[in-house]
């Protein structure tokens, strides 16, 4: 999943997905370097959530669902005590 700002001069050289299969590329409208998924409009923002969530196995909370801003470990249904160390 690659996320760019509209604005961003990295966009310029955005990643072409070619015949990739379950590999997304979005672009947040008038976004800059700092674009994030939190930053996606709406639809975009809940269809790649949703990625990161049957990629990593897990069901979002509806609250995580709906925020624009971080997502708490908890929301991703992630015991804290059961995750791997870095």
């Amino acid at each position: 999943m690659f996320i760019y700002g509209e604005n961003d001069p990295w966009s310029a050289g955005a990643f072409e997905l070619g015949w990739a299969k379950d590999s997304f590329r979005y672009f947040v409208p008038g976004g800059n370097h700092g674009s994030a998924i939190s930053t996606l409009p709406d639809t975009e923002r809940d269809a790649a959530f949703a990625t990161l969530a049957r990629w990593a196995g897990v069901e979002l909370s509806g609250q995580a669902r709906k925020t624009r801003k971080s997502v708490a470990v908890e929301d991703w249904g992630i015991d804290r005590e059961r995750r791997l160390p870095l």
